[in-house]
């Protein structure tokens, strides 16, 4: 940190998944939570599986989606992808090297699965993301608890099926935040900034997404 103040950025972008570059003593800038804000706008959208994954396959190829984070990603979101995707018949080079990044290498740098990374890579057991939240008091699991999404999907209530995912997906980045300060990599000034951040976002979207409001607590 400068005596100016400047501080390295953490430059995140929050989709389907959530995706950051974390640098060393870094808080994120005005202009990624303005991502942020895009990315939320965008998940409010008439949403389809095919446009889904031609999103993502967009998000991992940009130059500047340098990390992807994940919460037991390395077990289902990346599997989930790459069986849908062969199943719809979507190009997503982005998930299979084509952006010169391998977010299948479990020790990688391309890649944080933090469920794989709190346990040890399997020398312990793994927690949840509920469990992980709750440590670093984070909202989480809000309104619908996972095993209620394959009846909310056949009633059609897509609607909420997309506020819970969007709460993981802020949790999942919360606490990614929080493993940064643990880790040393922000401080927790970084932190504290960093939050205040995500909660004015949010505040621009909680009278669209009421559920969101849990996130200015």
């Amino acid at each position: 940190m400068s005596e100016s103040g400047a501080a390295l950025p953490v430059k995140v972008e929050i989709g389907a998944t959530a995706k950051a570059n974390l640098d060393i003593k870094g808080e994120i800038p005005s202009s990624a939570m303005g991502r942020l804000a895009h990315a939320l706008a965008d998940a409010i959208s008439p949403f389809t599986e095919r446009r889904g994954l031609k999103g993502d396959q967009l998000r991992l190829q940009r130059e500047d989606t340098l990390l992807l984070v994940t919460f037991g990603g390395n077990g289902f979101d990346l599997p989930l992808l790459r069986y849908r995707a062969f199943a719809l018949g979507v190009p997503v080079p982005g998930l299979h090297g084509g952006c010169h990044r391998d977010y299948w290498h479990r020790f990688g740098q391309d890649h944080v699965d933090l469920c794989d990374v709190f346990s040890g890579y399997g020398a312990s057991a793994k927690p949840s993301l509920a469990e992980m939240a709750a440590l670093a008091n984070v909202p989480v699991k809000i309104g619908v608890h996972g095993s209620q999404v394959e009846a909310y999907v056949a009633a059609g209530r897509l609607t909420d099926v997309a506020d819970y995912c969007l709460t993981d997906v802020l949790a999942t980045y919360c606490v990614f935040l929080r493993y940064g300060m643990v880790r040393g990599d922000l401080t927790p000034a970084h932190l504290n900034t960093s939050m205040d951040s995500l909660r004015a976002t949010v505040q621009k979207h909680v009278e669209r997404r009421p559920l969101l409001s849990a996130f200015l607590k």
